[in-house]
């Protein structure tokens, strides 16, 4: 009889939602008979039986649809290996339903893809699946409304990374689309889980900055921007988590430093830069740039940054202040009189107040109470309140400084100095340290270079 079950099965199937209760039965009791007998007797037109289960996985009737996923469980299971190229289809059937609201349904639909998973080896080699269309269906997967097929889905392109890895990557333009897709679910876990298959292909030095510029892109437009506001520093967030921050930022600096949407680039670099200034990801990297001045890896950090920090000139003064190049941010400011100064720049200097308040901007605020060995960073400070038009951000900037009585500080400092240099020391250790900061990068060419993208910017 079992050579007879491929032209039987499709009949017996509907029987299984036929109104009579004594028909549902004896079809259901028929079929397991047939089951049984082909665990016995493994010798069957696996595919030919498999596609009429594919068909009957989305029949209306649940009963119907349990029975058809239990039976490509069981299937997979004595046959994977016969099967492999029915895998699209299988997959297609299996993952939709595990988001299907009866949960008998969802435990099937969960032990069968269980057993897709565990794809085991014919006579000891290796069964090689077809990715492409494997791919193209969980990718079709990954665009589910259905929070537990999206996960399994993310989990099934984890699993081909482990065993394709070079078929995958052959297939990566289709497969990022899908990915990037997902990172604008309202689902943290899928978002989660979608920045690790991300993570773990960017973490192939080769297509580290495909997946960048591919994340970049998804940005773009009226559309990119509400991701960006949306969910664009989460995304950033976690990739720096799994990669690094200092080589995150690098390979955003140096794409977005290639910019030819100039608008585009500015307001990612003013995106990159309050992550840089405010996340936890990145508190590694804020340290070693404030130690810029006297750490060479800083110094590099900062002038891989520079240039493409140049598309805003308040992210660029963050920067500057940051590293406290205060003499340098001076420059900055008053090369700011010589461009047109539009309304984006006084947005950006107002944001930049904003952000001076925040803890990563704490040393500075302190700074202030020394303006005998900061000046610079005092006449930075007055130079952007001159910039700014009467607003809450010159009000918050003007009340900070009249908390700092400059010259009360000078002349308590300049006594604090007299009574601390009667061995020699003093003010002059530090004067020395300072001379010797001041050329740890071409602020001279940094300046020129800003200009110049500021002047195309207007």
């Amino acid at each position: 009889m079992l050579t007879y079950l491929p032209q039987l099965l499709d009949g017996l199937m509907n029987l299984l939602s036929d109104p009579n209760r004594e028909i549902r039965v004896a079809a259901h009791k028929c079929m397991m008979e047939f089951l049984v007998e082909i665990q016995a007797t493994p010798t069957v037109d696996w595919v030919a039986l498999a596609s009429i289960l594919v068909d009957k996985a989305f029949s209306q009737d649940e009963f119907t649809r349990v029975t058809a996923i239990k039976w490509i469980k069981e299937f997979v299971e004595q046959a994977s290996g016969q099967l492999v190229g029915l895998y699209p289809e299988l997959i297609g059937a299996v993952l939709p339903n595990i988001s299907h609201p009866n949960k008998d349904v969802q435990q099937v639909s969960k032990e069968a893809n269980a057993a897709l998973l565990n794809l085991q080896p014919v006579a000891e080699v290796p069964v090689k699946v077809d990715v492409a269309p494997v791919l193209a269906i969980i990718s079709r997967e990954l665009r589910s409304e259905q929070e537990p097929t999206r996960l399994e889905a993310l989990r099934w392109i984890h699993f081909l990374l482990v065993r394709n890895e070079d078929e995958v990557f052959g297939q990566l333009a289709a497969l990022l689309a899908a990915l990037l897709d997902a990172l604008a679910s309202d689902s943290e876990r899928v978002v989660l889980q979608a920045l690790s298959v991300l993570g773990s292909i960017a973490g192939h030095q080769q297509h580290f900055r495909r997946v960048l510029m591919s994340l970049l892109d998804r940005f773009r437009g009226d559309a990119g921007l509400v991701l960006l506001q949306k969910g664009g520093p989460l995304v950033i967030r976690r990739l720096c988590a799994a990669m690094g921050s200092q080589v995150v930022f690098r390979e955003f600096a140096s794409i977005l430093d290639e910019e030819q949407d100039l608008s585009f680039a500015s307001t990612m670099v003013q995106a990159l830069n309050l992550i840089l200034l405010t996340a936890g990801e990145v508190r590694e990297l804020r340290e070693l740039l404030r130690g810029a001045a006297s750490s060479s890896s800083g110094a590099d950090q900062f002038k891989a940054l520079y240039s493409c920090w140049s598309h805003s000139a308040g992210a660029l003064l963050s920067l500057c202040l940051l590293t406290q190049a205060y003499e340098h941010s001076c420059e900055i400011i008053l090369s700011l009189s010589t461009l047109p100064l539009g309304a984006e720049v006084l947005v950006q200097v107002d944001r930049l107040v904003q952000l001076l308040e925040t803890p990563a901007f704490a040393s500075l605020r302190l700074q202030l109470l020394q303006p005998t060995r900061h000046p610079h960073l005092l006449r930075a400070m007055y130079g952007l309140l001159m910039l700014l038009p009467q607003s809450t951000a010159f009000r918050t900037l003007s009340a900070r400084l009249q908390a700092v009585p400059a010259v009360t500080m000078m002349q308590l400092e300049s006594l604090q100095l007299q009574q601390g240099s009667n061995g020699g020391r003093g003010d002059k250790q530090y004067n020395q340290q300072q001379q010797q900061q001041q050329h740890w990068a071409d602020f001279a060419g940094l300046l020129e270079g800003f200009i110049e993208r500021q002047k195309l910017h207007a």
